[in-house]
């Protein structure tokens, strides 16, 4: 029986334990020895501590000048530097900001259970410490379209636009029974193997790793220099980075089992939807059939929050849009600012 395509959040997970899960679907043949990408090493290091409580802060790089300010929010278990590819770009036409969630990359660890709205809580806590001035454009990508949208609907006064690249879908269930009751089992495994890792963690036991706790921490990454993989390995020796992994997991399953609700409601704001075109496209036909659907329903749900969203399609790309097409998603992100400039131009 062939074994079904993970979900997302599945996908996540193994981005973080499995060396290369992460790379982009355009990668070079097994053959080819990737270069090291010494620019990287900037993210060897904190940005900027931005205090967001007595106790916590958050790791923040902001580059550039203008108005309004581009907040970058990142997928499920990524940090700032899933923005490498396109934030130098945006900063040269404003001020942008990219940041770590709590308990990822450089950031404190944040009380649990870290979901949606503990996320909002803490963009919220982030954006006033900043000092930001007017609206703000957020772009949000996978788990991060859904923190930018409840942010959007807690703090509508406070956006410009919303940019959303290939939300995840939700209520693959109500394509089929049986997905849902594996991806259930997945997801109860996974968590299982999380609370070793996490145990490991607080007994100061990962470095190095038992055996049968190898795979708790992925191995170098060849794109990395020696001095960037040292820092992501060692920030992932944190018990924090393990709880927030672990809780994530945990919130990420019961949101999307969830329909998107009904009582959500943007108005006019203006929303950007970007959707890879060929969702899922190594998947068993069963499978595919199944995810793409939800995938279809779930953007045409979100379309429909706002009388102004725009759809992209974008060709050649895997769920990591911003990755495998940075140039499409500068542009629709350009736009955006663009427009909302052109609105603040007419208040007055």
């Amino acid at each position: 029986m062939p074994v079904p395509v993970p979900t997302r959040m599945m996908l996540c997970l193994l981005a973080v334990l499995l060396p290369m899960a992460g790379a982009s679907a355009q990668s070079a043949p097994a053959s080819a020895a990737p270069s090291v990408d010494e620019s990287l090493d900037r993210y060897a290091k904190p940005a900027k501590w931005v205090s967001v409580s007595a106790q916590r802060r958050l790791n923040v790089r902001c580059e550039g000048r203008g108005t309004p300010t581009i907040i970058l929010e990142s997928g499920a278990l990524a940090d700032s530097m899933t923005w490498s590819g396109i934030q130098p770009a945006l900063a040269e036409l404003t001020r942008v900001c990219a940041y770590d969630r709590a308990g990822l990359g450089f950031s404190d660890g944040g009380p649990l259970p870290r979901d949606v709205d503990a996320a909002v809580t803490d963009l919220r806590a982030l954006t006033v410490a900043l000092k930001l001035r007017g609206q703000v454009i957020l772009v949000g990508h996978s788990l991060g379209s859904n923190i930018v949208r409840r942010y959007a609907e807690r703090f509508p006064r406070q956006v410009a636009a919303l940019v959303l690249l290939d939300p995840p879908e939700h209520q693959v269930g109500a394509f089929s029974a049986a997905w849902e009751a594996g991806e259930r089992n997945a997801r109860a495994n996974a968590l299982a193997f999380i609370s070793r890792c996490t145990l490991a963690a607080e007994q100061d036991a990962l470095d190095p790793p038992a055996a049968e706790l190898a795979q708790c921490l992925r191995g170098p990454d060849p794109r990395y220099s020696e001095r960037l993989n040292e820092a992501i390995r060692r920030n992932k020796l944190r018990p924090a980075f393990w709880y927030t992994l672990g809780s994530t997991m945990q919130e990420n399953g019961v949101l999307f089992e969830q329909a998107i609700s009904a009582d959500a409601n943007l108005g006019n704001l203006p929303v950007y939807l970007l959707s890879t075109a060929n969702p899922y496209a190594q998947a068993e036909p069963a499978d595919r059939a199944v995810l793409e659907a939800a995938h279809q329903r779930t953007h045409e749900q979100i379309a429909a929050l706002s009388t102004q969203t725009r759809r992209i399609s974008v060709a050649q790309a895997s769920h990591d849009l911003h990755v495998d097409q940075p140039e499409i998603v500068i542009a629709a992100i350009t736009e955006a600012l663009e427009q909302a400039r052109a609105a603040a131009s007419r208040r007055p």
